[in-house]
């Protein structure tokens, strides 16, 4: 953060438009699957990015540029941190199937684009 501020005054975070919490083990059984880490899909905003590379509602994301995601906070933290127009390999659990999505971060439509007031 404190290079965007310094570079540009503000501080701009990636955003993918997907609502997640972590795999539970009731999540997990209920899922049929064996282990209780991830992150699963709870909602997914209409045209956001999540939307538009196919992640759905219960998928459970397993990892993310290839490290694994053991929590839902590590998911989001590692979102933050992506620039906008940058894109992430995502690894889902769908159905009992595996797959990889690539999703294209984005800036969240409501974030401001004005920049932090310096405190006094």
């Amino acid at each position: 953060m404190i290079p965007q501020l310094k570079d540009k005054g503000s501080v701009t975070r990636g955003w993918i438009g997907a609502e997640v919490q972590s795999v539970t083990p009731d999540i997990a059984e209920s899922l049929a699957v064996h282990d209780s880490r991830g992150a699963i899909v709870v909602g997914v905003e209409e045209n956001g990015p999540a939307a538009k590379a196919g992640l759905k509602s219960g998928d459970v994301i397993s990892s993310a540029g290839a490290e694994p995601i053991k929590r839902a906070s590590e998911l989001t933290r590692k979102i933050y941190a992506m620039a906008p127009g940058s894109a992430i390999e995502l690894t889902v659990l769908r159905q009992g199937r595996e797959s990889r999505l690539s999703v294209t971060a984005g800036r969240r439509p409501d974030q401001s684009s004005a920049p932090i007031a310096n405190p006094r």
